[in-house]
């Protein structure tokens, strides 16, 4: 069994990766948006007193709010061990046995069928490279967050604020 929660811990840990990267992702778009929205309303509006870090403040702050949330929401809506076994089986067609083991009651465990299906989930998943098969992939939707962050930059190289 130990060998199956080590396996599965594996799994959830490159998924949990992969889920925080997704979302952090999300979190920078939308971040950052915020951010170049607020860089722009002093080219358009005349504040007074503005600070000069006013643009690098917003960038820096966008940056690190969508770092915590998209953490804050990785962790409190995350991967379960059960969802990391559900994983496992579809991504190596092994037909539910690591889920199956896993979901187990004790006192299941202890009857000879349940000790059938630990073996064999073990047996079944002590072969397998988990590391192939769950590789942390983004994709192209981790260029989005540039958008935004191209648009402040221009905002604050090519306009000046409404004095």
């Amino acid at each position: 069994m130990d060998q199956i929660r080590k396996q599965v811990a594996r799994a959830r840990r490159r998924l949990w990766m992969e889920l925080l990267l997704k979302r952090l992702v999300n979190c920078w778009f939308a971040a950052l948006i915020v951010a170049a929205l607020a860089i722009a309303l002093p080219k358009f509006v005349a504040i007074a007193d503005l600070p000069a870090t006013w643009a690098a403040s917003w960038v820096v702050g966008a940056l690190v709010a969508g770092l915590a949330v998209a953490l804050g929401w990785t962790w409190l809506r995350g991967r379960s061990e059960l969802e990391a076994a559900m994983e496992i089986d579809r991504r190596f067609e092994l037909k539910e046995r690591v889920a199956s083991s896993l979901s187990l009651p004790p006192e299941a465990a202890e009857t000879p069928a349940g000790r059938a299906l630990l073996a064999d989930a073990v047996r079944a998943i002590g072969r397998l490279e988990i590391d192939q098969r769950f590789r942390i992939n983004v994709g192209r939707a981790a260029l989005l967050p540039l958008v935004p962050a191209l648009l402040a930059g221009a905002l604050v190289l090519l306009i000046d604020n409404k004095q």
